[in-house]
């Protein structure tokens, strides 16, 4: 079992809540709304693929340049967050 299924069964089990905060979870990570909802739905834990998490970087790229909030140290950043753990995300 991974964390997320861990997690959200202990809390649901444990205190019957009809909801889950995400926090810092979804900073990088934001599919991790998908993850959740999918579990939620079939109790299948589905994971993203380095490609996929890559094209939500560009699409992330794309939504600042459309509303006009686009910056180069941003985007830095957030390429580390969406990148983290993929091999050879450093270079």
């Amino acid at each position: 079992m991974c964390f997320l299924e861990l997690t959200l069964k202990k809390m649901l089990k444990e205190t019957g809540c009809d909801y889950v905060m995400i926090g810092r979870g979804a900073i990088g990570n934001p599919f991790i709304f998908k993850e959740i909802n999918e579990y939620l739905k079939s109790g299948k834990i589905i994971k993203q693929t380095n490609q996929e998490r890559i094209n939500d970087y560009f699409e992330y790229i794309e939504l600042t340049r459309k509303y006009n909030i686009f910056s180069i140290k941003d985007a830095k950043y957030k390429a580390q967050e969406f990148t983290k753990g993929i091999p050879g995300s450093s270079n």
